[in-house]
C-alpha cells in the first residue's frame, strides 16, 4: 500500500501538507508541516520547520498562526530546506486542502530560491481534499477544514494554527472524506 502525506494550507498563507505566511500577495512562506501516514492512519512521519522569510509578518497573519517575526531570525531559508521538502513527497500521495492556494505559494517559493525547481506537483499525485469534500453528497454546507473537524467530531483547531498541527488534523479529515465517498460509491 502507498503511504500518504498530507498536506494543510492555511488560510491565505499556508498547507497532510500545511504552511505558514508572511501574508498578503507578496508574502513569504515561514512554515511547512507534513505528516506521513500508513492506510490505517498512523502517523509514519512528517517534516516540520519555519523558514525566515527576511521580512516581517503581517498582523493579520499573525494573528491565525501566532509566529512572531522575532521567532524566524534565526530559522534557515526556505531554499536551505526546499530540497528537502521536495525528497520528502517525491513519489508520494500529498493531500492539500485547497490544492490551487498552497500550490501556488509553494511554488511561487520554490521558484523564487530554486529557479528552475521541479513545481510542487510534478513530484508527486496531489489529492485536493476541498474537492474531494465539494465531491462527497452530503448535508453539510461548508467545506473549510474547520467544518469537515466539526461535521466529522474530529474536535476544532484551537488557537493558532500551526503547519504540522493542521496536517495531523488533515489526515483524519481525508480518511473520513474517504470513507464516506468509498460508502456512496459502493454502499456499506
Amino acid at each position: 500500500m502507498q503511504e500518504r502525506i498530507s498536506i494543510p494550507t492555511f488560510s491565505r498563507r499556508r498547507r497532510s501538507a500545511a504552511r505558514g505566511s508572511t501574508g498578503g500577495r507578496n508574502g513569504r512562506l515561514i512554515e511547512v508541516g507534513l505528516v506521513e501516514t500508513d492506510v490505517e492512519q498512523n502517523i509514519t512521519g512528517g517534516l516540520h520547520f519555519r523558514c525566515n522569510p527576511h521580512r516581517r509578518s503581517q498582523a493579520r497573519a499573525r494573528r491565525v498562526h501566532g509566529i512572531q517575526d522575532c521567532e524566524l531570525e534565526h530559522c534557515p531559508e526556505f531554499a536551505a530546506r526546499a530540497d528537502e521538502l521536495l525528497e520528502a513527497v517525491r513519489g508520494k500521495t500529498v493531500v492539500i486542502h485547497d490544492r490551487t492556494m498552497d500550490l501556488l505559494w509553494f511554488n511561487r517559493e520554490l521558484q523564487a530560491t530554486r529557479p528552475g525547481a521541479p513545481r510542487f506537483e510534478d513530484c508527486c499525485t496531489v489529492i485536493d481534499s476541498f474537492v474531494l469534500a465539494r465531491a462527497v453528497p452530503s448535508e453539510r454546507r461548508r467545506n473549510g477544514l474547520d467544518a469537515l473537524l466539526e461535521w466529522y467530531g474530529l474536535g476544532a483547531r484551537g488557537g493558532h494554527h500551526d503547519a504540522y498541527g493542521d496536517a495531523a488534523l488533515l489526515s483524519r479529515v481525508f480518511f473520513e472524506l474517504w470513507w464516506d465517498l468509498d460508502e456512496w460509491l459502493y454502499g456499506e
